[in-house]
């Protein structure tokens, strides 16, 4: 059985109703895998993510795109709304598009939302994906302090599929990408730190008293006609998950430094020098 709390707001446990706005108002209480990837795996400095973290960052349209295809996907998370304009370019569709996310809603074109349904589709019908969906919660939250650092840790899996007897979890991960070829979205997973996704899921989830059976990559690609692939970290690459929980434990102990110390460091004060790369040598002559 798994143990559920029902709070208004977020507390250590395993919550599977938290509403999606109330997880991400609460961005402050917990570091997120997304955070800790931010911070540490996508090359910004520490003083780039705390002002990030402080005053927000604008959305991408490819961000907001992938959010509609989840919540069309998965049933849970905004509301996708469909907006008759032809573009965004004028003042009416840009006041109304503005007017539906700051009412925390997904106003997408109708070739965008046309797109983001038939990719949620193509998602459902796969056959290695029908009887995990079939059952378990959307979005379940979970909150576990880190035993090192005394840090809370939370995790929001797409989706959570129950074993019968409740005691293991498949955890599905979507992701929209423009290939969903294994082989090229391998490189993805490297890209953009999937495999430390995976092992913070787990780590956090297994903290709470679950074991994770599988951890599922379900890639579906935005172009036509959206093919998909689900994909799971080979379990022979063991070196692999040591690396991603090694990062992941630097990554823990920066935000901590970071935070009790108030202080979030660029790229130092003093004078670099630095080499040109050596590809690029001969890149500017005439």
């Amino acid at each position: 059985m798994i143990p559920v709390l029902h709070t208004a707001t977020p507390t250590k446990g395993i919550h599977l109703y938290l509403p999606d706005h109330v997880y991400h108002r609460h961005d402050d209480f917990g570091l997120s895998s997304s955070l800790a990837r931010r911070l540490w795996w996508s090359g910004i400095t520490p003083r780039q993510f705390r002002y990030e973290q402080l005053y927000g960052s604008p959305d991408t349209d490819a961000l907001e795109f992938g959010r509609a295809v989840h919540s069309i996907g998965l049933g849970s998370g905004p509301l996708v709304v469909e907006l008759d304009f032809r573009d965004w370019k004028t003042n009416l569709a840009k006041q109304k598009r503005l007017e539906h996310r700051l009412a925390g809603q997904i106003p997408l074109l109708p070739g965008s939302f046309a797109k983001a349904k038939a990719m949620a589709a193509a998602v459902r019908a796969h056959p290695a994906l029908m009887p995990l969906l079939a059952r378990g919660w959307a979005e379940a939250s979970f909150y576990s302090p880190d035993p090192a650092t005394g840090l809370m840790l939370r995790t929001r899996p797409d989706w959570l599929h129950p074993t019968d007897d409740d005691e293991e979890v498949d955890v599905v991960d979507l992701k929209t990408t423009d290939n969903a070829d294994p082989g090229e979205f391998a490189w993805s997973v490297l890209r953009y730190g999937y495999h430390l996704q995976r092992d913070w899921y787990t780590r956090v989830i297994t903290a709470l008293g679950l074991r994770v059976r599988r951890f599922l990559f379900a890639a579906v690609d935005k172009h036509p006609p959206h093919v998909v692939s689900v994909s799971e970290l080979h379990p022979g690459d063991r070196d692999d998950f040591i690396d991603a929980a090694q990062e992941n434990r630097r990554a823990i102990d920066l935000y901590d430094r970071c935070l009790r110390s108030d202080d979030w460091p660029a790229h130092g004060d003093g004078i670099h020098r630095i080499h040109l790369p050596r590809t690029s040598n001969r890149r500017f002559r005439r």
